[in-house]
């Protein structure tokens, strides 16, 4: 973990939250580095980091040396510059790729078009948004009027997502789903929470059915009757 300064290190004077993250000096002394702190590109070299995140609202953070070293460590190095809004994106995805070729993994925080490769391929450029979970979070909950928010609830929801990403998205390469199917990841999250809830005993209500098979995005067919019985459906009016 670093922040503005380099890595966060033991012998530094940090914020209470930054402390339990520092890192003793047994860990970087065969480093090679400049000053005192390791930089990030330091950082990278000397950890032989695969993966790279970023949650600095700093943009631009995410240099060519620094992208590049990442991928010096890995046959599939993972770029995720995760800061909102766009203009605060430590790299952009176009520039990743360009630095990186194919083999990147690239997710962003922010909404970004898909990148044309060199070859011809499109790349889609996934999103990790919380909108993709919480819907479907509240959504369990609500169905089973569920006590509490547990984290296995939480957890059900996150794993949901990978399961849902993976059973019909990865042969894409695709890493989140396209923000147009939130409506059927929603439906595919709040199933496996409202499972969660009945299991950990925290639902108030276990009349829903078992079952949680979701399908194929657009077909609801397998879904527990209830989750489409209680879907929104956001329309614009004009005066």
């Amino acid at each position: 973990m670093l922040d503005s300064q380099g890595l966060l290190t033991r012998d530094r004077t940090l914020e209470p939250y930054k402390r339990a993250l520092a890192q003793p000096d047994v860990v970087y002394s065969a480093w090679n580095i400049a000053g005192e702190v390791p930089t990030l590109l330091e950082t990278i070299r000397g950890a032989r980091a695969t993966v790279l995140v970023g949650l600095s609202g700093q943009p631009g953070a995410f240099d060519e040396a620094a992208v590049r070293a990442v991928g010096e460590n890995a046959a599939r190095p993972v770029v995720f510059p995760l800061s909102n809004p766009t203009t605060s994106c430590e790299a952009l995805p176009e520039d990743v790729y360009r630095w990186l070729g194919a083999r990147a993994v690239v997710c962003t925080g922010s909404p970004f078009a898909p990148v044309t490769l060199p070859d011809g391929e499109v790349r889609p450029v996934g999103q990790g948004n919380n909108a993709f979970i919480f819907p479907g979070l509240g959504m369990g909950a609500t169905l089973t009027c569920a006590r509490k928010i547990t984290g296995g609830m939480v957890l059900a929801a996150a794993h949901a997502l990978d399961a849902y990403t993976t059973r019909f998205h990865l042969a894409d390469g695709r890493i989140y789903p396209p923000v147009s199917e939130l409506h059927a990841v929603s439906l595919f999250v709040a199933a496996r929470v409202a499972k969660q809830a009945l299991e950990e005993g925290v639902a108030a209500r276990d009349d829903l059915p078992r079952s949680r098979q979701a399908p194929r995005p657009g077909d609801r067919g397998r879904l527990p009757a209830r989750v489409p019985a209680h879907r929104a459906r956001l329309e614009r009016r004009t005066a």
